[in-house]
């Protein structure tokens, strides 16, 4: 089912909660995806709700999905949805007593850690009230040298770790993991939110590895405007402007080195915007850490899907790919990986 469904089955072998979970009428007469309401209404049927099912059929046997995103390219790396695919197919071919095989190996692979714990908000999935930026996960998934595993608790042994816009503090342990991690070469990325910045783990952030970022007030236009991109070709070939929300904040860093910044003022605005002084924003800054880079992308409202306008329009094409574009670049970068960019 193309956004996920419950199954009414006997067969079930993963199941929602039994409290606070249901199933939302479908409204085909809705949005072009066809959601529910998301509220319970009378007669909608309560938890637990099977999501998958499986069962033996005369000689064979069948595994029922209820959301085929489960195993799709963007979703695959998410929590243990790969351990559920090898599973399922190792049950399906008959040959479940077979070692599990969920520690795939590529040819120079790089496996990147997304945390999104620690009350972070990046996500993949949220349409509604807050981010989602799935566009930039989606991206980074299409990269066959990358292999981005998103889990809520903090692990040690990735080659790159990304801080999905935290807004808890993190624990000694977790800060030493990121420590060990910078002191043998490795890479560590603050996806940085607005909210993140200045959250307990952003000032924690901040402190812990000496530098401060600096947010000034938004930034007084209307509608959609583009900003024009400044950076080495290393980051920023082909990448010209970007197009920003009025939400958008200037972000300024002392104690990092900006290496793509956004200018405001260019030709492109023909209203006259372009009069006032030149604003600059930090977008991707770096610091050498030991032997390693630390790396902040802020504010990280650029990269998040969920707001932009006119979604399957032409601009909206522009957002999504110049954004994603200089996502993928500095997760490359970050990840010593020397293959073809993305396009």
């Amino acid at each position: 089912f193309y956004n996920g469904c419950s199954l009414e089955t006997e067969h079930g072998i993963l199941w929602s909660s039994e409290k606070g979970a249901w199933s939302d009428a479908y409204r085909p007469d809705g949005d072009i995806t066809h959601n529910g309401n998301k509220r319970r209404d009378p007669g909608e049927l309560g938890g637990p709700l099977a999501g998958v099912a499986a069962f033996d059929y005369g000689e064979g046997r069948v595994v029922v999905i209820g959301d085929h995103n489960a195993l799709s390219t963007t979703d695959i790396f998410i929590d243990d949805h790969h351990r559920f695919a090898m599973n399922a197919v190792a049950w399906l071919a008959k040959k479940e007593d077979k070692k599990e095989l969920v520690n795939w190996e590529y040819p120079n692979g790089v496996d990147f850690l997304i945390h999104y714990g620690n009350d972070g908000e990046f996500a993949v999935h949220q349409k509604q009230d807050r981010g989602s930026y799935r566009t930039a996960y989606g991206f980074l998934t299409k990269e066959p040298q990358l292999r981005p595993w998103l889990h809520k608790k903090m692990r040690a042994g990735d080659d790159v770790i990304m801080l999905g816009a935290p807004k808890k503090k993190y624990s000694a342990a977790d800060l030493k993991i990121l420590d060990d991690a910078l002191a043998a070469g490795k890479s560590v990325i603050w996806l940085a939110t607005l909210n993140s910045i200045s959250s307990g783990a952003g000032e924690q952030l901040q402190s812990h590895f000496g530098f401060e970022l600096f947010v000034g007030d938004e930034f007084d236009f209307k509608g959609t405007l583009p900003f024009e991109v400044h950076g080495s070709r290393e980051w920023t070939e082909q990448i010209f402007r970007m197009f920003v929300n009025h939400r958008l904040r200037p972000i300024k860093v002392d104690g990092l080195t900006p290496v793509v910044q956004l200018s405001w003022g260019t030709q492109h605005i023909e209203d006259k915007q372009w009069e006032r002084p030149e604003s600059l924003i930090d977008v991707v800054s770096t610091k050498q850490v030991g032997k390693g880079t630390l790396y902040v992308m802020a504010p990280f409202e650029l990269f998040d899907d969920s707001g932009l306008r006119g979604m399957y329009v032409e601009g909206a094409d522009v957002i999504r790919q110049q954004m994603a574009e200089l996502f993928i670049r500095t997760a490359k970068i970050a990840a010593h990986d020397a293959t073809v960019y993305a396009d």
